[in-house]
């Protein structure tokens, strides 16, 4: 195996989150972190909280507070350590306190916008190595499922092959109809993975990079980077049994499929950049809770194909303080 122990499960865990956030971008889910854990034959259920709220701040279309919130369910059956399947089901909203218009096509958001999915996924165990599949059916729109127009799918296949104790390559096919790039084409990726121990880790992939570096005894440092622009550095420093303090920056996006928008390829995107601090705590069994509070910044919607077209339908909100918390039970 590439590595035994606890630091084993997460080197795994951190790269699911990097092959979630190729269809999903911000999206990542936590309980499809799953495919790469060690399969234990049985069930294992999880179910995960979250939420936050940004204060009220003028807008080029008036003065918006933002609030989110979602809800992860996910579960997994295995009858022995080589076979496994998965099944997960989430839903997010975020409120606009406040009317959206866009100005170029004249479109005022003032519906919750929501994001819908189910999702299922095999795998199997072979000798060291591992290959399987997962895939997903759901719908990000201000009209969930109004039409086909506003269905997302995404499938990925993965095979991931053991080097030695400590390394390891992952080969990947994906294919998403959500992307901010390249929507709608198949696209292989390939990733590196390097984990000496349970404090350092190294993730070299195409299009994504992750490092996990000690600095001292208590302090641990992590970055990520997904193209085109979706950026985490964070660290977590130890101030107790399970419990963290924690500081950091990211920038990411979410996108929405309008159900009355011009172009069908068009998607509703909203990108920000955020500093936080928070505390964090987490039971050996994965159980964990964590609180934050920030400063976003550099917020604006647009609407258009890509990321490349960040100027149409542009609204720009001005920066701001939130809050957010986060919960996930596994059982």
């Amino acid at each position: 195996m590439i590595a035994s122990g606890s630091w084993k499960r997460y080197a795994w865990l951190c790269l699911l989150a990097m092959l979630v956030g190729i269809p999903l971008g911000a999206a990542a889910s936590e309980g499809m972190s799953r495919i790469f854990r060690p399969i234990r034959p049985g069930l294992a259920r999880s179910s995960s909280l979250w939420g936050g709220a940004s204060e009220a701040a003028e807008s080029d279309s008036g003065e918006l507070a933002l609030h989110r919130y979602g809800l992860r369910l996910s579960e997994s059956r295995a009858s022995d350590a080589r076979t496994e399947w998965f099944y997960s089901f989430s839903y997010s909203g975020m409120n606009i306190d406040g009317d959206l218009l866009l100005p170029e096509s004249g479109v005022l958001v003032d519906d919750l916008l929501q994001d819908v999915e189910l999702g299922t996924g095999f795998r199997r165990a072979r000798a060291d190595d591992i290959y399987g599949w997962f895939a997903s059916l759901g719908s990000a729109s201000d009209k969930p499922f109004d039409s086909f127009d506003e269905t997302s799918v995404m499938l990925n296949a993965f095979y991931k092959f053991t080097l030695t104790r400590s390394t390891a390559w992952m080969l990947m096919l994906n294919y998403s109809n959500r992307r901010s790039f390249l929507t709608n084409i198949p696209l292989p990726g390939a990733a590196y993975v390097y984990a000496p121990d349970r404090r350092r880790l190294i993730i070299a992939g195409m299009p994504f990079f992750m490092i996990k570096y000690p600095l001292g005894e208590s302090t641990d440092i992590s970055a990520s980077y997904f193209v085109p622009d979706q950026i985490k550095v964070e660290s977590n420093t130890k101030i107790g049994r399970g419990l963290g303090l924690l500081a950091g920056v990211e920038r990411g996006e979410d996108s929405y499929f309008l159900a009355d928008r011009a172009s069908r390829d068009h998607s509703l995107y909203y990108e920000e950049s955020r500093f936080y601090s928070g505390v964090g705590w987490r039971s050996r069994e994965g159980t964990s809770i964590k609180l934050t509070a920030g400063y976003a910044l550099d917020r604006h919607f647009y609407q258009g194909e890509d990321s490349d077209e960040s100027d149409r339908d542009r609204v720009g909100v001005e920066d701001g303080f939130d809050m957010g918390i986060t919960c996930l039970w596994v059982f």
